[in-house]
């Protein structure tokens, strides 16, 4: 007895572009023999390094935003704001770092 079947495929093309291919058959081989399977994807070191990167960095802003005191109108930002800000262009920097990467 013919078995139907169901393939979709997704693949990533150069600049981000994301492909879906769906199709439908019917046939007396098993599904699994009818779909030939996609090597899996993986991160290269660098995306996974600026990845872990933003992480320890988004904590880091955590724990300084937490810790910090309390900021007033007509208040000096001090030391631990300065840092808080300049850390968050480090992020934006390499978000934007990240997305043009890809």
């Amino acid at each position: 007895m013919d078995t139907p079947f169901l393939k979709a495929v997704f693949q990533v093309l150069p600049g981000g572009v994301i492909v879906l291919a769906v199709g439908i058959g019917i046939g007396a081989s098993s599904l699994r023999s009818r779909i030939q399977m996609t090597p899996q994807l993986h991160y290269g070191t660098t995306a996974k390094v600026m990845h872990w990167l933003i992480v320890a960095l988004l904590v880091a802003q955590y724990l300084i935003g937490w810790l910090m005191p309390d900021i007033h109108r007509g208040m000096q930002p001090g030391a631990a704001m300065t840092f808080h800000v300049s850390i968050g262009l480090i992020i934006l920097a390499l978000i934007v770092l990240r997305f043009a990467r890809r």
